[in-house]
């Protein structure tokens, strides 16, 4: 419930209907389990997270490829999330690798 202090038009506010709202949640089955408190230390977990950035990049792969990942591009998607990682999650960075993948370079041609 991290966002629970923006209303649905994204204005914040700390009552709602005469209570408090209440920011706090916990994180379960995930690399970075355990609780937060607001938008802030939610985000904090997730940009420490490895699944979140497997995911990120992930998404970002399927995008710039117009197609869903396949076992071929493992290696790929694999240097892409270890550059992610040691980059603190560049996109400038990210974008120019996936660029140079022979995923992206030399696509197969339909028949």
């Amino acid at each position: 419930l991290g966002f629970e202090n923006f209303d649905a038009i994204g204005q914040w506010r700390s009552v709602e209907n005469g209570k408090p709202v209440d920011g706090s949640g916990n994180l379960i089955q995930a690399d970075v389990a355990g609780p937060f408190n607001g938008t802030t230390e939610l985000g904090r977990k997730l940009v420490e997270s490895g699944e979140v950035r497997g995911c990120y990049t992930l998404a970002w792969f399927r995008f710039a490829n117009g197609r869903a990942a396949t076992g071929e591009d493992g290696c790929a998607i694999q240097g892409l999330t270890q550059q992610v990682t040691a980059t603190g999650g560049n996109v400038k960075e990210l974008l120019v690798s996936l660029a140079q993948t022979d995923a992206f370079r030399f696509r197969k041609v339909a028949p």
